[in-house]
């Protein structure tokens, strides 16, 4: 995100780089990683753009505690950290007061692409993921749906399960 923390360079060891207009500087994105981009009328949940951005790391903090990882927040630094290591990154923008972008959950994803930028403007910064954390694969499915639960218990929303017809 932003103008900063990555090569002028468009396409970098088979990774394209893209300049997106939103807070928290350059990330990755990839394969094993869970991205979540929650589009919300941030009054609704907050009036506070900072407020808003501990939520969200909080529901990666409850979410990190359900597999035994205990997620924390570094004073003055946005995300989720792990003795040191940062497993979760946020990018938010605000738009007529709705949320646009959001955050990602490093889980079974490659870690080498971050060494190609400069991850959310920290210079020198260690990435880390949850399989890194736990030595073993992970399955997405069963973190997706806890992210969902700690999402909705964070913003006091209700989930409603409803299945569907496939043609």
């Amino acid at each position: 995100g932003g103008k900063g923390g990555f090569s002028d360079a468009n396409n970098l060891h088979g990774i394209l780089f893209y300049d997106v207009d939103r807070g928290g500087g350059a990330t990755y994105h990839g394969p094993g990683q869970i991205v979540v981009y929650p589009v919300l009328c941030l009054k609704t949940y907050t009036e506070d753009y900072h407020g808003y951005l501990r939520m969200l790391e909080e529901v990666m903090i409850r979410t990190l505690s359900e597999f035994m990882i205990s997620g924390k927040r570094l004073k003055g630094l946005t995300g989720v950290w792990v003795d040191g290591e940062k497993i979760a990154s946020i990018g938010v923008r605000i738009i007529r007061g709705f949320t646009m972008h959001g955050f990602s959950l490093n889980v079974n994803n490659d870690l080498r692409p971050f060494d190609y930028i400069v991850p959310c403007n920290i210079e020198n910064v260690r990435i880390t993921s949850m399989s890194k954390v736990m030595g073993k694969a992970l399955n997405l499915s069963g973190i997706e749906d806890a992210l969902i639960r700690h999402f909705a218990t964070v913003f006091d929303m209700a989930l409603e399960t409803r299945l569907i017809a496939v043609a």
